[in-house]
């Protein structure tokens, strides 16, 4: 019955466009069976308003574990301007981030790396120190690599000190939440934990696991 009411409201067709949210009016292709609150733009809201004013002050965007594009797309919404590098593992995510671009007119002007963010630099990994060469300026992170943000911190520490950076990052236990509020919190960054909402009672998202929710820092 749900599914048949989802597509009575939403139709079949793969291309939705964004109805609320800061990603209102973009268009992209979303599963109305399980995404539904990308459409109606609830879709991980307790981060959006932070998305958005660090998207607007940053020079350069870094989506690790960009998977869709999803948040490449909202980046390029609000700061026209800025540098944008997607890295995602999962190569078949390529050409839908592409297709996305495209949907809403942006130019494929992005840096896509199809490698794991970490500590470590080899053919299927890469670290933030090794990839960056700014100095001096103002870059905003967003980290959602399912269980490795402390590498990819331990592989940046030196452009965190080198520049004002701004970070949005998904833990996926306690303990990885702890050690990567330390980590940062050494570096003279202040770090704040996002709870989920109130509407979160009533609107469920899916988080199987026992510990997932996100924190912001800055200096």
């Amino acid at each position: 019955m749900k599914q048949l009411i989802k597509k009575i409201l939403f139709g079949d067709t793969s291309i939705q466009t964004i109805k609320a949210g800061i990603g209102k009016g973009l268009k992209m292709h979303i599963d109305v069976s399980s995404k539904t609150q990308r459409i109606i733009g609830l879709d991980e809201l307790e981060i959006q308003k932070p998305f958005k004013k660090y998207s607007k002050l940053s020079s350069h965007f870094f989506d690790i574990g960009a998977s869709d594009g999803y948040y490449s797309l909202l980046y390029r919404k609000f700061n026209s301007e800025g540098m944008i590098c997607l890295f995602e593992a999962q190569t078949r995510f390529k050409i839908e981030q592409e297709e996305h671009f495209r949907l809403n007119g942006f130019k494929i002007d992005y840096q896509h790396y199809d490698k794991f963010v970490s500590n470590l630099d080899n053919d299927k990994n890469i670290s933030i120190d090794t990839f960056v060469q700014e100095k001096n300026k103002t870059l905003f992170f967003k980290i959602d690599v399912d269980g490795g943000e402390l590498d990819v911190l331990n592989g940046m520490k030196n452009t965190a000190i080198q520049n004002n950076c701004y970070f949005i990052i998904e833990t996926h236990t306690k303990q990885l939440e702890i050690e990567c509020l330390k980590f940062l919190q050494a570096l003279g960054y202040k770090t704040k934990i996002i709870d989920q909402g109130w509407y979160r009672f009533f609107i469920k998202e899916n988080r199987p696991i026992e510990h997932n929710r996100w924190f912001l820092a800055h200096k």
